[in-house]
């Protein structure tokens, strides 16, 4: 989970946050991780603590807190540690609440790690480790994880309920990095396990946890992705966060950056390498529906879209057709208020639309054949900026 992601983990969670979304976005273009987490996380928790300490809202932010904790890349990761924590820590008596709430591996790290190299939580008390639950797994569980694939499908796919749960909890343990203990899997195999799991079980909890363990894993997902349209609806979402999750990733760090930022002659040749890449690797729709969706969810101001534009040219994207074109070229004027004369001095939108439109079945934006097109006075154009502007 990246920064970007983050955000909208916290606004599909907490949905009152939404305009606040829309209004962080504006002002700064981009996601400040530690100014939204702190506007979103903090602030609230705290005030939903001094109302009441025992409220399910509280522990529902403590289990988010532990989520991203859990599921954050290194960018993540810091928000949670140097503003989020810092910032309960502040307060003894929330602090102590805060551990009552959360998993004691998340304890153990704040108490062994985070407390020991934050200078700045030098001063803060430990979190009780004691817990009174009993292990969600035993011996057994382990050994069965430590014989093999085969003795792991044989619980997964059973009919035990009960033993498929404390074998799932026990495969945490040694498929989370965090222990050190995934060289005991084969995480190949493990992960077509899992995959058959989440389009075959009828308990949605172990649903749950075999898509959280297939986190740990890396794309692709042959097996959800061929029985998709057969999954609930209640499922398909974590699913569809899971098949894309690498193509987001790399999406962001195409896109993440300025155009123009200095880079030396080998920097910028293994930048567009990679981009290249990208669309080897991936269905050509898919990758653009990846970069369409980066666009309209990080790009909300006229410079941001023109710094897309630029980096789009960059990486040779606008080389490929595309279904829905006007619905692409249109989102960069209506960010711009079709005021080209101060957005766009380097054409650069120009130049997207006459490569885009030709090759996307609308050769009356061909330059070769019509030299005087303009996409500003295209009506296809003007039409899909103004539905931009109608779903506003």
């Amino acid at each position: 989970m990246n920064k970007q992601e983050m955000a909208e983990c916290i606004v599909n969670t907490f949905q009152n946050y939404r305009k606040y979304y829309k209004e962080h976005m504006t002002d700064y273009g981009t996601i400040l991780p530690h100014v939204f987490a702190a506007e979103t996380i903090n602030d609230p928790m705290k005030t939903e603590f001094e109302l009441n300490a025992k409220s399910k809202l509280f522990n529902k932010y403590c289990k988010f807190i532990q989520y991203l904790w859990k599921n954050g890349n290194e960018e993540v990761r810091n928000v949670v540690d140097v503003t989020i924590l810092e910032g309960i820590s502040d307060n003894r008596l929330m602090w102590k609440a805060f551990g009552e709430n959360i998993s004691l591996k998340f304890k153990e790290y704040i108490n062994n790690e985070l407390l020991k190299e934050n200078i700045a939580m030098k001063h803060v008390d430990r979190l009780n480790e004691k817990n009174d639950e009993v292990s969600p797994y035993s011996e057994k569980e382990i050994q069965i994880v430590k014989s093999g694939s085969d003795a792991i499908q044989s619980v997964l796919l059973g009919n035990d309920t009960e033993a498929k749960r404390r074998l799932l909890c026990c495969l945490d343990w040694f498929m989370d990095p965090y222990y050190g203990n995934d060289n005991f899997i084969i995480k190949d195999d493990l992960k077509n396990i899992l995959e058959t799991v989440v389009i075959s079980a009828n308990e949605y909890d172990v649903i749950d946890e075999a898509l959280s363990l297939l986190e740990y894993t890396d794309y692709p997902y042959s097996i959800l992705e061929t029985y998709f349209n057969e999954l609930s609806e209640r499922v398909k979402p974590r699913v569809c966060y899971l098949l894309n999750h690498e193509l987001n990733e790399e999406i962001g760090f195409l896109y993440n950056r300025y155009w123009d930022e200095e880079l030396s002659e080998d920097e910028q040749y293994k930048l567009e390498d990679f981009a290249e890449k990208v669309t080897e690797k991936y269905d050509w729709a898919k990758v653009h529906h990846a970069a369409y969706n980066y666009l309209c969810t990080n790009c909300t101001s006229p410079e941001s879209v023109i710094n897309f534009a630029h980096l789009y040219w960059v990486y040779g994207w606008y080389k490929y057709p595309l279904s829905k074109p006007y619905e692409f070229l249109a989102y960069f004027y209506f960010q711009i208020d079709m005021n080209t004369v101060k957005y766009n001095k380097m054409n650069i939108l120009d130049s997207l639309a006459t490569s885009i439109l030709p090759k996307s079945g609308y050769a009356e934006a061909d330059l070769y054949n019509n030299p005087y097109y303009c996409p500003e006075t295209d009506p296809l154009l003007l039409d899909a900026v103004e539905a931009y502007k109608t779903h506003q």
